[in-house]
């Protein structure tokens, strides 16, 4: 099973690998969003350990789902640069 942060690692992985997106300021708010949700989620998990507050996560879930449609984290990219193309 992978890890439950996909946009945090694939991103690092992307920017890592191709340098940093150009992004509207709206994309890379959208991009703030989730990362600051997907990290969220990890310091709630490790400070509650088993006793986390399930509806919790499900609601970060999906606003994270809201924001990135569920697409992979390769696929959001493409949509944010896409996205913001009419910007620059």
């Amino acid at each position: 099973m992978g890890s439950p942060y996909k946009y945090i690692e694939r991103i690092n992985g992307i920017i890592s690998e191709k340098g940093v997106p150009k992004l509207s300021p709206k994309e890379l708010k959208r991009l703030l969003k989730i990362v600051a949700l997907e990290y969220h989620e990890r310091a709630l998990r490790a400070k509650y350990k088993e006793n986390v507050n399930q509806h919790e996560i499900f609601l970060i879930g999906m606003k994270i789902t809201d924001l990135t449609g569920n697409i992979s984290p390769d696929k959001l990219i493409e949509e944010m640069v896409r996205l913001s193309r009419h910007h620059f």
